[in-house]
Parts: C-alpha cells; structure tokens; sequence
C-alpha cells in the first residue's frame, strides 16, 4: 500500500520545509493528489529494518532479491541494475569494482533506501529538464540545494553508476578471527533479529532495550512465553525468509560458543555486546513512535506546510477569503467555574457541591467558531452540563448563533470527526447548500490558535483556579478543585463564576479579531480589518425567515406510514417516548422517506419535514412544512407538566437532571468587538427552559439580503417559541443570579 499527498505543497508561499510554529499543516491523507507526491512502504519499520536474509550458519551469504515498495521485483541481477544508469552525463567515474563490491554486501533495507534516493535524484532531473533552476529544484523538493550540487555529490554517483552506486559502502572490518564484532556480524540474521525483539521492547517513549533484545536473540530459536506463531512468522518475514517458508522450525540458532561469550560479558560487568554493535541494533525514535502508534504518528509528521488556507475548487487550488470556509472546535479549559442552579435547599443539580451552596462546579466545553481563511472569530458557546460534555444540540446552537449574525458560509463549515460528524451537524450544512470538509489531524485546524491565547488569557486572570494544561500539573489547585467538589470546601470563595469566565472568553476573541498575526507564508494581517474589507465587497448569504428548523436539537428519517411519520425519541437514559407526527396533506406521501426537524423539549412540539424521495411531483431535499405532534404518553405527560414528583419517580427525575440539564452561554462577535448577538438559556433536564436573547443591529451594507429577511429581525412562531416562566419567577431567577455573581466577585476580592 502507498501513501500519497493529499493536499497541494504549497511552494510558493513556503521557501522553507521546517512547518511553521502556530502549526498550520494540512495532513498528507490517500483522498486526493498533489504536484509532488512522497510514497512510502506499507509500513516505515519495513522499509528501514528489512535487513540481510535469513542465512544459516553453514550457508554462503548472498545478496537479497530486493522488492519493490508496490510488491514488484527490483532490477533482479547487478547487470540489470548497471543497465538503469542515466544517459544524463556525469563528471565522476566509478569502477565497476566499486558498485559490485556495494551490492555484494547490500542488504534489502540499503537497496530500498537506495531506490528512494534515485527517485529524489530523477525528479530533481525532471524539474530541471522543465527549466528550474538548481535552487528552484531543491526547494520543490524540499531538499537543500547542496543535496544536488558539486563533482563528488550524490547526484554525480548516481548518474555515473545509477542505484548501486547510491548504495552504502560496505565497512571493511579489521577484526580478527576471534573478534566478537566480526563473529556477530558474521551472522547476517543476529543484527536484524535484535532489531525486531528491540522494537517489542517498551522501555521508554521513543526506545525500546538493546540488552533485553539481545538475551532474546540469544535464546533463538526458543521465543519469549506468551508469543503466537503470528508473532514467529513475522520474526521469520524480517529476516527475509521465502513466503512459503514461514515455519517456525526455520527459525535460525545461536551458536552455543557465542551465547556464552556475551554471556561472560555480562557477569564481569560488562556491556552485552561492543558500541558498534548496539548501535546497529538500536533503532530510530521515529520507527519505534510508528510502530506503537502509526496513526499519531501519521498525525504529527504527515503534514504539508502552507496548505491549512488553501482548498480545491473547480478552479483548481485556492487560497480562502474571508466568508469562505467556517470552522469549529471543542476544547475543555483549565479554569474550573461556579455555576449558580438553584439553591441549597432546592437545587437543579444534585451533586455534594449543590446541595451545600448552591453551585455546579466544574470544567465544561467551549465551542469556537472561527474564519479559516484569515482566523477572525465568529463566537463561541459555552456549555454547562453536570458531566462536562456537549451534544450536537450545542453545536448546531453554535451554528446557530454564527449563521444568523455573519451570514452563510460561500464553501462550507471545516469540521473535525466525533460530534462534530453526526447526523444532525451534517444534515444542518447540507440544508444550508454548504459543503462538510472532514478534517483529520489538529495541523489542520487554525481554531486551535485561539485555544492558546485562550488558555494563556485564562492562566493569568485566574491563577488560583487554573488546573493547568497537562495532567499532574498544579497539584495544590487540583486538590482544592476535588475538595470543593465533594462539597468539603466553599468553591465560590476560589473559584470565578460563570458570568465572569464569558466576559474573559469575549475579552480574548476580541483582542484576537484587532490583533496582527504574521505568517511565514501568507505574510501579516489583522483578522477584523480584513474580515470587514472582503465580506463587504462580497456580502455573505443570509439565512431566510423561517429556516431556524436547520438547527433543530433532533432530527431522524422515517417512512411516511399513512397520514402518520414518527419513531421513538431518548429523552431519558432508560427510557425512550414515541413521537408521531401529522399534517392534513401528509397521506400524499404515503411510503416517502423524510427527515423531522424538531425540538422534543418543546411542550408545543412541531416537526418541520423535509422530503428525501421524488414524490407528488415534488423533488427530494424540498420542504413539506411543519406538521404537529399528535401522540403523547402519559408518563411525557407528567413529566413535560411537572406532575410526576412523586417518591416513585424521584429517582428517575434525579437522574435525568444530572444527565440532560444544560446551560448555555453564546456570542457571537462582530467588528471592533462588538457583540452582535447573546443567548443565555438554561433547561432543568424536564420541562422548564428558560432563555434571553439579545440582538445588536446590524448595517445593512454587510447584508445581501433585506434585514427584514433574516431571522434576528423576524417575529417568533408562537407554535415554535419556546415556553418561558411566568414574569415574576423569571425576574426572581435573574435577581437571584445577579446577586450571587455579585457575592462571588466580592468574595474573591476579598480572599
């Protein structure tokens, strides 16, 4: 298998290969080409351990028939490989001599290695026969220019006697008959054999153990207790073995004369074996990081610099404006927060922290959204649930909030896996006529610069409740943190409130947006001047009235079954309520597929479907229009209407309040760090949802679309709004909050 670039070098705007410190890289992926591609074995151990083949002691040695990296043979005979010379001339002369006594000691590893080499040298002939210069060359390849220039360089052997002379050169050895170097290397299979045991060592990061490697060579063929006969045979494929050799009977014996030298060695004190030969044994922190873990690996080294702002199109490879692409990420912040739910005596939560003062402690999720072409920040939601996670329903809250303040995205949103992949956030961009690019690899991401300053800002601010980055960091705050939450300390006399840790979050995002970055690459910029100057003169997309069904908390596809379209919904962890749904022309559709968009949680619960099948002369991925619920349970009944607190659900109701309660912070930022929309909507995990919103108004000269048209303008559905508390209980609520933020602050100056 061959792995090939996946996003376009960008050699314009990168002169140098060393990737750039914020981390801007694209990750080299199998989906799609690039102008230089780098192919490497079906795993890079293979490639650099394969050494000499299996030799018993009594045979002669001889060099490999090397194989490809796709499979196919190599230049089978050295006659062949001196036919491969390139015709392009060359001033250094090489004796045949030379290149044979090469091969002679060649292993499979050096001819690989040495191929790859000729594949560097004929592309750089290629570049330079298009009319690069030498630099140029280099540069595409990312090489320096040395690698190609002078009479003794490598390029010169390589046009003077093609791949063998890109073969190392064998090192004589002066050692004597009796010398334990030169009987060890004698042996073509101790070397690679220790090599392969030293790779199953794990010692350390990055190291295996030489000595425990060699005592396992010594024991051959005995293998370690515990090993399968899968294990044996790839001992056996390392050591060149024939495919229909892979026995274990095959596997080759220490002399008996040699185990007890090196074993004497020990026991005087001694290292196992000479310097030389535990550096050959030794392997390279690269390969051992590749063999543990393959995918991290891939993920910290396959990356192309200058590529994170760049994206196919029809043009063929653009760099992104402002407006174009959308991106988003979860990040959990160092800071614990106080979080007012209820009181004491009654709280929303019931944690040993809550049910003592009233607060929900804990470190919850940030969702940012930023512009990946010039990184201007769009906003953010900050979600507060009693186990620290977020749901797709925040993210398509986040959504939200960014779409109806900045407008639709040209290309589309750039989103990581996880739930940042499901379902509902993919069905969401594509009714926003957006296109869904799945990142792989946190190179790909420029978020992620928003998450440093962020974390820097909020290490500073709140020294006291910083839990620090890494794990094990900060003991003494750590042991406060867990203190405060088994309820044995007061966490708003540490602790800052939530109130507080939003106000920062907008601080940062603001300072970002007027703040000049510099890229190696892309040159200097500051995020908010050039987010206003191009969305300005190519307005946006608005989002249409009527269209904030998108973003519905919950959606499923079902088969119109008559003048009914329903399923099951889990609105608890142990039980799931069917929800039906009809409209007056819905049996038109009888046996069409659609998608509900809707809102369990919403008393007047209305579904919005959309057609997935040609049908009554509609077309799929049209809207039918809202269709209303006609099928509630008597257990919904009493929970949606607060009647079922009796001591027979009182655990139910608990756990459903630890599971489903949220609260729910969003702004979006505009220019100039305006806040140009605020949400702050809390659920108990029932029935009650309470929610204030605020909207800034907007020019129109940003719209391309009337004002009136978009839905921070638009009146509310009175079937689809959300049912509020009464007037007094609500003022109660917010007089409560404010007065607890405002103890919290003082307390804190106080301490």
């Amino acid at each position: 298998m061959s792995r090939t670039c996946s996003n376009y070098f960008d050699f314009e705007d990168a002169p140098e290969t060393k990737s750039e410190p914020t981390g801007h890289h694209a990750r080299l992926d199998a989906a799609s080409s690039a102008p230089a591609t780098l192919r490497l074995p079906e795993t890079l151990s293979e490639a650099i351990m394969k050494p000499a083949p299996a030799i018993r002691p009594d045979e002669p040695a001889s060099a490999p028939a090397p194989q490809d990296m796709m499979g196919s043979s190599l230049l089978n005979s050295r006659a062949a490989r001196l036919e491969s010379r390139e015709a392009a001339p060359s001033t250094l002369a090489i004796s045949n001599a030379d290149t044979a006594h090469r091969e002679s000691r060649a292993t499979e590893a050096d001819w690989r290695a040495a191929e790859l080499e000729a594949g560097l040298f004929r592309e750089f002939l290629r570049l330079t026969g298009e009319g690069h210069s030498l630099r140029s060359a280099a540069r595409l390849l990312g090489r320096s220019p040395g690698t190609f220039s002078g009479n003794h360089s490598r390029l010169q052997r390589f046009l003077a006697a093609g791949v063998a002379a890109l073969l190392p050169e064998p090192r004589e050895t002066t050692a004597k008959l009796g010398d334990l170097s030169g009987r060890i290397e004698a042996l073509r299979w101790f070397i690679p054999a220790a090599r392969f045991f030293n790779l199953k060592c794990n010692t350390a990061s990055g190291r295996g153990s030489v000595p425990e490697a060699i005592r396992r060579t010594l024991s051959l063929p005995a293998l370690p207790f515990g090993w399968t006969t899968g294990l044996g045979q790839q001992l056996l494929a390392t050591l060149n073995a024939q495919p229909s050799t892979l026995n274990l009977s095959e596997l080759p014996i220490c002399p008996p004369a040699l185990r007890d030298e090196i074993l004497a060695r020990e026991r005087a004190g001694q290292p196992l074996v000479p310097e030389r030969i535990a550096r050959q044994i030794t392997i390279n922190a690269s390969v051992v990081a590749y063999t543990r873990n393959a995918r991290d690996w891939d993920l910290n080294n396959n990356a192309a610099p200058a590529s994170v702002r760049r994206f196919n199109s029809d043009q063929g490879r653009q760099r992104m404006q402002a407006g174009d692409w959308f991106g988003g990420d979860d990040a959990t912040p160092g800071i614990a927060v106080c979080v007012p739910c209820g009181t004491a005596d009654r709280p929303e939560v019931l944690t040993p922290c809550s049910t003592k003062y009233g607060v929900l402690l804990g470190r919850f999720q940030w969702l940012a959204f930023i512009d990946c072409g010039y990184d201007f920040a769009l906003g953010f939601d900050y979600v507060v649930r009693p186990r620290g996670s977020y749901r797709a329903e925040d993210i398509l809250h986040g959504m939200k909030t960014v779409v109806r303040s900045h407008g639709i995205p040209r290309q589309g949103f750039q989103f990581e896996g996880g739930t940042f992949n499901s379902h509902a956030v993919r069905h969401a961009i594509q009714a926003l006529g957006c296109q869904h690019w799945r990142t792989h690899s946190p190179h790909q991401k420029t978020v992620e610069i928003l998450f440093n300053k962020a974390w820097t800002r909020l290490a500073v601010q709140f020294p006291h409740a910083d839990m620090g980055r890494f794990r094990g960091e900060n003991a003494d705050n750590c042991k406060l943190y867990e203190a405060s939450k088994s309820g044995h300390q007061d966490p708003r006399r540490y602790f800052p409130t939530l109130a507080v840790v939003v106000q920062v979050f907008q601080e940062v995002l603001a300072e970002h947006n007027r703040t000049l970055l510099t890229s190696r690459n892309y040159g200097t910029w500051v995020p908010e001047e050039i987010w206003t100057q191009q969305t300005t003169a190519a307005p946006l997309r608005q989002l249409s009235a009527g269209m904030d069904w998108m973003f519905a908390p919950f959606s499923f596809e079902r088969t119109v079954r008559g003048v009914l379209v329903g399923g099951k919904v889990p609105m608890f962890e142990d039980f799931s309520v069917p929800f039906d749904f009809t409209r007056p022309d819905l049996h038109l559709y009888d046996g069409a597929k659609v998608r509900c968009h809707f809102d369990p949680r919403d008393p007047q619960c209305t579904a919005t479907l959309v057609l997935l099948d040609n049908c009554n002369g509609r077309k799929a991925g049209e809207v039918i229009g809202p269709a209303r619920l006609v099928n509630e349970t008597a257990g919904y009944l009493r929970l949606a209407l607060g009647w079922a607190e009796d001591d027979a659900q009182a655990g139910r109701l608990a756990r459903q309040k630890s599971a489903a309660f949220v609260r729910r912070e969003s702004r979006a930022i505009g220019a100039g760090g305006r806040t140009l929309y605020t949400s702050s909507e809390q659920h108990d995990g029932l029935a009650t949802t309470t929610k204030i919103e605020r909207t800034a108004p907007r020019s129109a000269e940003h719209c391309s679309a009337p004002v009136s048209a978009r839905l921070d303008t638009q009146t509310p559905d009175p079937i689809r709004q959300t049912q509020d508390l009464d007037a007094e209980r609500r003022a109660e609520n917010l007089r409560a909050i404010e007065q607890f933020e405002q103890r919290s602050r003082r307390d804190m100056l106080l301490t």
